[in-house]
């Protein structure tokens, strides 16, 4: 008896094949890679197209804040680039890497150069390990106790702890966690307790950061810490449970081991929620020494959370119930957690943007910049450049962390529309040899936008520049920085890339600090990569990419020394034997010389070809004489500067045409086949091309 058929209805279909599966006609279960793939030994090559998007983050070209009406939302219909989601990491697992990922800004800015030019730089791909570095506590959680060090060691290392954490993890009071760490060192054979277990990891940062090479210690210091805290808090949410996941977190992110910190940190953050210090009046309800200890923890969380939730796209855990403007008891880093969060939200959760959206978050930006300095006191950040501690003068890092999190909120904020900009300005170069051609159909607001992506990343490097004046973890004077800061280092990277992609836009031509900011932000990973591993990485991706402008630039460089050495061998003639002869295969055209200076209907058209351009000087000197007037086509691959005439009507001394001859020259050395009649008189009333 023959199977009984299967209902139409009652299939199971996958939403969502791999190309490969669709190929082949095969079943595919959905995933990325496929189990089909994986078996073939093609995993690589496993890829899902998914449906183009109707709303995109990026606006259109003619995006304008002061003009979109109601149909915007609707009609800003540019698909958002399909980024790659997945990264492997060593072990060969996959990870998530989201759409406001550093990494996945990485391989946009590999593929926009990869358009233009050949290199190393866009020979690299995703690589997990960019991200996350197995360390020796990511193996089993061993039991050893380490001996407790001297009270004079304990505060060496509470001091660095306290600047690596400084305006992140002020988590702890500082006159209970000195007195009570001295006299827990006092007592070498105290049971471990609660305490204990925050004391171990407290040491284990501080011998993390300190310039001296104590990583070992700081391993068995750290685990464990780790060790006390899985095994004595796990059961109950406790105050205690929640800071010690806090500092391992911090541990691992410090470390390089990110994937591992956003684990330990959702543990810390349900922790949290447990407790109800996501709500306020709760906390309001215990004593003031404990409310203030809740809401610190707070903000720690919010701070780690929207850390890694934008440096690795990935949603937030935790969502803002407070009024993080309030005047009382105002957190200037709380309140841009709340930035952080609208745009990951509002803006790459939904892969789209409007007005309203826009808006929103650049009213959260002035208004946070207005009154900023007001919630320095409740963060614990003096308001200076420097800091005096008992140990000398150092840069004030809580400050620097803290504004460079608002640059990076811009930057985060304004990517894709850089990304776009310098797309379409690279796709517009490919088909034109002049280097002067300029997108068209880029709008004010983009533009705005772009450049505002580009100011952040430049000052972001003058901002972490302080750290390069100060001496390195090498040095023995007093004034000395952690040698590990990940969110310093995070944002030198991304700035590094943003100030990359605006060299391959040409707007190091405007921009001249372009190179200089480059170089700093290569300088602060150059300062930490000896000591940590993601930061090494990034350093290396950085060289790359300099490398890889150096060669644009070289090229560009190249191309109009080439241009202009043909038009001056077409005027002078050449000695050398390589230069391009002038070209005269185009279509026939006659130059006609007129009487009186006529009218010419389609001069400001966007849609004709023809440009009339007044000439009224030659190097800001007004020409003697009757002005000569040119209506020419424009050659085909060249703009108007190739011939010596620009769009202010201002012709190019070295080539400008002072003689029917030089004209002549002109036209025929960039693709003219016109005749101009050498008897006329110069200087020219107006000259006109006509087929």
């Amino acid at each position: 008896m023959p199977p009984e058929r299967s209902r139409r209805g009652d299939r199971r279909r996958c939403l969502r094949a791999c190309e490969t599966c669709k190929r082949r006609k095969e079943r595919c279960d959905g995933r990325q890679p496929c189990r089909r793939c994986v078996a073939r030994g093609v995993d690589s090559d496993c890829k899902i197209t998914h449906a183009p998007l109707t709303e995109s983050l990026v606006p259109s070209p003619e995006f304008d804040l002061g003009r979109w009406d109601s149909r915007a939302d609707s009609q800003c219909a540019r698909p958002f680039p399909q980024l790659p989601a997945l990264a492997k990491d060593e072990r060969g697992t996959y990870m998530y890497i989201g759409d406001a990922a550093t990494l996945s800004f990485l391989h946009s800015a590999r593929r926009i150069v990869h358009s233009v030019l050949a290199c190393d730089f866009v020979d690299g791909s995703l690589r997990q390990s960019e991200v996350h570095q197995r360390g020796s506590s990511d193996g089993p959680i061993v039991q050893a106790s380490p001996a407790k060090p001297t009270p004079q060691d304990a505060d060496y290392l509470v001091h660095w702890f306290n600047l690596a954490t400084n305006c992140l993890l002020n988590i702890i009071d500082q006159q209970e966690l000195t007195q009570g760490l001295r006299d827990w060192c006092q007592h070498p054979q105290s049971l471990d307790s609660g305490s204990g277990a925050m004391y171990y990891l407290v040491l284990a940062l501080g011998a993390q950061s300190c310039p001296e090479d104590r990583d070992e210690t700081a391993e068995e210091y750290f685990n464990r810490g780790r060790y006390i805290t899985l095994t004595t808090f796990m059961e109950d949410p406790t105050l205690i449970t929640i800071q010690c996941h806090v500092l391992i977190t911090m541990y691992l992110l410090a470390g390089s081991r990110r994937n591992s910190a956003f684990m330990y940190l959702g543990t810390a953050v349900r922790a949290a929620y447990a407790l109800g210090l996501h709500k306020q009046d709760v906390s309001a309800l215990y004593p003031p020494s404990e409310y203030s200890t809740r809401e610190r923890l707070w903000r720690a969380i919010r701070i780690l959370d929207l850390f890694m939730s934008a440096s690795l796209g990935r949603p937030p855990s935790t969502t803002e119930t407070r009024d993080t403007t309030a005047k009382d008891n105002y957190s200037a880093s709380n309140d841009l957690c709340f930035i952080f969060e609208n745009i990951l939200t509002l803006i790459y959760a939904k892969r789209t943007v409007t007005k309203e959206a826009l808006a929103w978050i650049t009213h959260l930006h002035r208004g946070w910049t207005s009154r900023f300095k007001e919630g320095l006191k409740t963060d614990g950040i003096p308001d200076s450049e420097y800091i005096e501690t008992d140990r000398g003068s150092v840069p004030n890092i809580g400050l620097i962390q803290l504004k460079e999190a608002y640059y990076w909120t811009v930057m985060l904020l304004t990517q894709p529309v850089l990304i776009e900009k310098v797309s379409s300005h690279t796709t517009l170069s490919s088909t034109s040899s002049t280097t002067t051609t300029t997108s068209s159909s880029s709008s004010s607001s983009n533009d705005i936008l772009a450049t505002a992506c580009i100011d952040s990343a430049i000052r972001t490097s003058t901002l972490l520049s302080t750290l390069l004046s100060t001496p390195s973890p090498n040095s023995n004077t007093h004034m000395q920085i952690p040698k590990r800061l990940p969110l310093i280092t995070n944002s030198a990277f991304l700035s590094a890339l943003v100030l990359g992609l605006a060299i391959f836009a040409d707007m190091d031509k405007t921009l001249p600090l372009l190179h200089r900011s480059l170089e700093t932000a290569r300088g602060v990973l150059a300062r930490f990569a000896p000591h940590d591993a993601a930061t090494n990485n990034h350093l290396a991706v950085v060289d790359g990419f300099r490398d890889a402008c150096d060669r644009y630039v070289d090229v560009r460089a190249r191309r109009e020394l080439n241009r202009q050495g043909r038009l001056i061998a077409c005027v002078f003639g050449s000695l050398d034997d390589t230069a391009i002869p002038c070209n005269n295969n185009n279509t026939n055209t006659t130059l006609h010389h007129r009487q009186g200076q006529e009218q010419n209907q389609d001069r400001n058209s966007p849609i004709n070809n023809d440009l009339d351009i007044s000439s009224t000087s030659i190097n800001n000197e007004p020409l003697q004489g009757d002005t000569p007037f040119f209506h020419i086509p424009s050659p085909p691959g060249y703009s108007y500067a190739d011939i010596g005439i620009d769009a202010s009507g201002t012709l190019d001394s070295e080539v400008a045409p002072l003689s029917a001859e030089t004209l002549q020259a002109s036209l025929d050395c960039y693709g003219y086949d016109v005749d101009v009649d050498v008897n006329i008189e110069w200087p020219l009333v107006s000259v006109d091309a006509s087929a």
